[in-house]
């Protein structure tokens, strides 16, 4: 949904300045963040594991979803698909806040 204006050919300089200055902006303390507290929560003995299987996760979805995006803007065309994107993203977003899990305070090292 983000990008819709790119496609659309709104300003499309000033567009992607702004998101990219967000993405600095938030992406390094977003990455900080996570990365700490899974490291926190989880025990020495399985680190490797769980940064192997995040990185699989997170990096390995990318090469599918670029597959089935640019099915999909084929099919239906690229502003559609660039909304349906957006929308796929906010379900994301609200999948993890109706979780049942909220980290208030940062939990203590297991080790």
């Amino acid at each position: 949904m983000m990008l819709t204006p790119l496609a659309l050919g709104v300003n499309a300089p000033v567009f992607l300045s702004a998101l990219f200055f967000t993405e600095f902006l938030l992406g390094a303390p977003y990455n900080i963040t996570q990365v700490s507290l899974r490291q926190a929560i989880t025990p020495d003995r399985v680190q490797g594991r769980m940064n192997a299987t995040m990185r699989t996760i997170v990096w390995g979805t990318i090469p599918i979803g670029s597959l089935l995006g640019g099915i999909l803007a084929t099919t239906i065309g690229v502003v559609p698909t660039i909304i349906l994107g957006g929308f796929i993203t906010m379900l994301a977003a609200g999948w993890i806040l109706a979780g049942p899990i909220r980290i208030r305070v940062q939990p203590d090292p297991v080790g």
